[in-house]
């Protein structure tokens, strides 16, 4: 029961994780794209 609930646990901070880099690279993308139009 605990390894599960460690399991659990290892799986929400590998997708928190996910989470932040998907926006990190999607306002970079933004952040480019808007300055790199003329």
């Amino acid at each position: 029961m605990a390894s599960r609930q460690g399991l659990a646990i290892s799986q929400n901070l590998n997708y928190s994780q996910a989470v932040k880099l998907f926006k990190l690279l999607l306002n970079l993308e933004l952040f480019f794209g808007f300055y790199a139009s003329p």
